[in-house]
């Protein structure tokens, strides 16, 4: 079936927005019902995985892996989705807040769609919007939900973040490929960073990041494609090396953790 472009464009806005409702009714339940963290965590899952089908569907059914992704096509593309293709496109960077795929596949092809200034824009807002409703989230559910999600083991962590929460930390955090950035949004919100220094230090740390995928994209048309194997090769090793370190920190953590524990109750057996 030939893609509608003004549909598609439609379907994903549509799914972005739900994202955003989904994140009041989340609060709403957390402050109003019973056990409503458990409640609101169900409610999420099964709301995040409907996004996801309409998503799958709209990509399958209106087929655009057929769209003409020459100069000329994508320009026509943009002529008939009209005002939805940035709203798609701050859609969708502001789902990766909740749903795990990679940002800066949608940031380098911003790039070829919008071009440079417009694609940075467009990234960046979204990325801004998802954060801080994450934030915002984890913020909401409070020290007791925050004892009920957090592992003892990294409920120290999560203090001496927050009291190491200077700037240069927390744009250190942001600038740092291998940090994830979910993970730095929930953190600071369970951890009460304050409101503003969360926001400032995040749109200024995701910045260089955020311009240099999107200008990867709006040259990805004029690129060779030894380029983009090159690249590809390179992407591969850097995410495949970003991952055994995360790995071996979390591993070593874990064995200082267990080490700890057992000192501490040798010394108290000691005791007695």
């Amino acid at each position: 079936m030939a893609m509608n472009a003004d549909l598609l464009f439609v379907c994903l806005a549509l799914a972005a927005l739900g994202l955003v409702l989904l994140a009041v009714v989340f609060r709403t339940l957390l402050r109003t019902a019973r056990s409503g963290w458990l409640i609101a965590a169900v409610v999420l899952t099964a709301a995040l995985l409907w996004i996801d089908i309409v998503i799958l569907w709209c990509l399958v059914e209106y087929s655009l892996f057929a769209v003409d992704f020459s100069s000329d096509g994508l320009h026509a593309l943009l002529e008939r989705a009209g005002p939805w293709a940035p709203a798609a496109s701050i859609g969708l960077m502001t789902a990766h807040s909740f749903v795990p795929f990679p940002a800066e596949v949608i940031a380098i092809a911003n790039g070829v769609v919008f071009g440079s200034g417009l694609g940075v824009l467009l990234t960046w807002a979204g990325a801004m919007i998802g954060a801080i409703l994450s934030y915002e989230i984890a913020r909401a559910l409070g020290p007791a939900a925050r004892s009920r999600l957090v592992p003892l083991r990294y409920q120290a962590r999560l203090d001496a973040f927050v009291s190491d929460s200077s700037i240069t930390t927390l744009l250190t955090a942001r600038l740092i490929p291998i940090m994830s950035f979910n993970l730095v949004n929930y953190a600071a919100g369970l951890a009460g960073v304050p409101r503003w220094t969360f926001v400032w230090t995040t749109g200024v740390g995701i910045l260089p990041l955020t311009v240099l995928s999107v200008l990867l994209g709006s040259q990805a048309l004029h690129l060779p494609v030894y380029i983009w194997i090159l690249g590809g090769g390179a992407a591969l090793l850097l995410f495949g090396a970003a991952h055994v370190i995360r790995s071996r920190g979390a591993h070593e953590r874990n064995r200082e953790h267990d080490h700890s524990r057992a000192r501490d109750r040798r010394r108290q057996n000691a005791r007695r």
